[in-house]
């Protein structure tokens, strides 16, 4: 009678079908990162790859369709650590918007303002012809994916996002054909057959799918494109995220949209505060002004350009408001020169400092030898956040009759200074030593945010 230690041996580790799928899992989980990083066949595909990119906290997310992502070009245009524009298309609808902002929450800080701009902000049940490519193909994760089912009761959309969960070469497959054989019957963008007539896909009335799906819609009694509002402006309440809707800009024939939307939209209000409706954006403007009929061309992105500017100014303005209430006393120096900038009230004024343009992921402004710090109103406590120190400095700070003198050793540094209530000036100084052989943007610190306490 064999033992048991060979019976194991011979069924498990001889079996040739089983070695040969876990090798198949082996490969297809090494090849996760690389393909993703690789192939990126539209926006959707490029806006969640760059989520995984550092960048400086912006106070504004932009989320919105293909229109949005079209008038949102001048926002993008900004310097860096104002706007984080994530627009993409309509085919990801609501859904696709609301795993958008999840995404960006679990790796960024979460900013002061959500702006959407949509033309249809409810349009979509998760059964568009392009569900498949733009919703299914690009959010993976366990929880999106049982989300999708859920709120579908669709089992070929639950076992494709496992598929394409699991199977990167599955997922990238049109790609890959089309490096290998150097062409593919499939259009990577769309996720259609090329030069194919695209309609709706529906199901068959009597089929057993079509029952069920239509028999759980009519008790789930919302769309998914609904349902997943709501779930985006409650994370948005529990984030503390003011969200800001704005309608389309359309021809003249597209008004009853924007009213529509407006409307749809507005009836959310009274439950979620949070929510703004700026209909502004919402004009109608001559044909010539679009390329295709629903995206703004050069002539009118030149003609929309003033309001542009005008509702950026007006978003950073209420979400620097908006962060200041919060921030109690603190000031990042880079909030310094954009309040600055929009002429907003400032609790104090910097001389000796500039901007530097960029240095690693993080914008600094830079200190020279000398800085002075003044403020109008009495204060019990300044706290300076000093970063970037390179190499080990002596910090000499002068406040009223004090003289005070900080090592400072390389890396990040917090300072708290106490101070009697007649001193309204704060001179720093080092020893003047420049490294890197008088480079400007290697002095001794970066002076990186500043508190004051009343």
């Amino acid at each position: 009678m064999p033992s048991p230690s060979s019976i194991f041996s011979s069924k498990l580790f001889g079996n040739a079908g089983l070695w040969a799928l876990l090798i198949v899992l082996l490969l297809e989980g090494m090849q996760q990162g690389p393909l993703r990083r690789r192939y990126a066949s539209h926006e959707v595909d490029q806006r969640v790859r760059e989520l995984d990119a550092e960048f400086p906290a912006p106070p504004v997310l932009l989320l919105g369709d293909s229109v949005g992502n079209n008038w949102f070009q001048a926002f993008r245009r900004q310097p860096p650590g104002r706007f984080a524009d994530f627009s993409t298309n309509q085919a990801i609808e609501m859904t696709g918007q609301y795993f958008m902002l999840n995404r960006y929450l679990d790796q960024h800080e979460a900013p002061e303002l959500l702006v959407l701009m949509a033309g249809r902000p409810f349009y979509g049940d998760l059964k568009q012809v392009f569900t498949e490519n733009f919703v299914l193909r690009v959010f993976t994760r366990f929880q999106e994916i049982f989300w999708i089912g859920s709120h579908s009761l669709d089992p070929s959309l639950l076992l494709k996002g496992l598929a394409y969960k699991s199977s990167p070469s599955f997922r990238y497959r049109v790609q890959l054909q089309q490096q290998l054989l150097g062409t593919s019957q499939v259009d990577a963008y769309s996720g259609q057959v090329r030069n194919a007539v695209i309609t709706e896909a529906k199901a068959q009335p009597w089929s057993l799918a079509y029952l069920l799906q239509n028999q759980w819609r009519q008790i789930r009694g919302q769309e998914a494109s609904e349902t997943s509002w709501i779930s985006l402006l409650e994370r948005c309440r529990e984030e503390g995220i003011d969200v800001i809707f704005l309608p389309s800009p359309t021809r003249e024939q597209g008004r009853p949209q924007i009213e529509k939307s407006l409307r749809d939209v507005g009836a959310y209000q009274a439950e979620y505060p949070q929510l703004q409706l700026w209909p502004e954006s919402g004009q109608t403007y001559p044909d010539d002004w679009f390329w295709d009929g629903t995206h703004l061309g050069g002539k009118g992105l030149e003609g929309v350009r003033p309001l542009q500017q005008e509702i950026a100014r007006k978003l950073l303005q209420a979400a620097l408001e908006k962060e200041s209430l919060k921030a109690n006393g603190d000031l990042p120096i880079d909030r310094y020169w954009l309040r600055k900038e929009l002429e907003m009230p400032l609790p104090l004024s910097i001389e000796g400092l500039y901007p530097l343009e960029w240095h690693g992921t993080q914008p600094f402004s830079w200190g020279k030898p000398r800085i002075r710090i003044q403020w109008k109103n009495p204060a019990s406590h300044l706290q300076l956040q000093l970063a970037e120190i390179s190499p080990e400095i002596t910090l000499r700070l002068h406040y009223g009759e004090e003289l005070r003198e900080e090592v400072l050793s390389p890396g990040t540094q917090r300072l708290n200074i106490p101070l009697d209530a007649s001193v309204t000036e704060l001179l720093l100084e080092t020893d003047g030593w420049v490294p890197g052989g008088g480079d400007p943007r290697k002095l001794g610190f970066a002076l990186e945010g500043i508190r004051l306490d009343p």
